[in-house]
């Protein structure tokens, strides 16, 4: 495994992550998901990804149960705004934040979370909502310690590193390198950490999908 310092925090990670979006998936033994989180670490893997809404939660509570023993031996980044429900809700707001963060860390059971994002803000809720004083209020108490958003859009994110975001995780593979035009240069700029999401193009590029065999109808290329 190959470790970076993510950009300006300081904060050193595996260059691979772990994306937590499945843990915790229902209809599933809930015994198989710490395993994969072991099995991840023994390879080496630092960094890890969730959400409040992965799973209403259960995505953090996974990691949280393996990593909360030994909060210094990894770094988590999870993020909030999105309705933890079935049906999806996006709430920026000062009040919804704190909430959100505040069930984040308790679900980690760690002593702070090194990265909290805001869940695919648009420019106009970047501009517009109060969660500036969520992240100022998180980050006095000990709750976040680097703050940042995924984007929704490069524009979106653009617009966060210009608030004074710390990182971004965007969307970024060889189908889509548009990050390149004006995103990524103001991250080096600013030296903002990037995560990368969707590397693969949702599995277009990983081999799974077959030139001339029809997509699967529970695929989300058939979108």
């Amino acid at each position: 495994m190959r470790y970076t310092t993510f950009g300006r925090t300081g904060l050193t990670v595996s260059r691979l992550s772990m994306g937590c979006n499945r843990l915790g998936d229902p209809g599933v033994d809930p015994a198989q998901w710490p395993p994969l989180v072991r099995r991840a670490l023994d390879l080496g893997v630092t960094f890890f990804d969730s959400s409040e809404n992965y799973n209403e939660g259960r995505s953090e509570a996974v990691l949280g149960a393996v990593t909360g023993d030994n909060p210094g031996a990894v770094v988590i980044a999870t993020k909030g705004g999105f309705s933890a429900g079935a049906d999806i809700v996006r709430d920026y707001s000062a009040e919804s934040i704190i909430r959100a963060g505040r069930g984040s860390l308790e679900r980690l059971r760690r002593p702070s979370i090194e990265l909290y994002m805001l869940h695919s803000p648009t420019v106009a809720q970047l501009e517009n909502d109060t969660w500036p004083q969520a992240v100022e209020t998180l980050k006095a108490e000990g709750t976040i310690q680097y703050f940042g958003i995924s984007t929704s859009s490069h524009a979106s994110g653009v617009k966060a590193i210009e608030m004074g975001a710390d990182f971004l995780q965007i969307e970024y593979d060889l189908l889509d390198p548009s990050a390149e035009d004006d995103l990524l240069p103001l991250a080096r700029e600013r030296n903002a950490g990037i995560m990368i999401r969707t590397p693969l193009a949702r599995g277009l590029l990983s081999g799974k999908f077959r030139a001339g065999e029809a997509i699967p109808a529970e695929q989300q290329w058939r979108r």
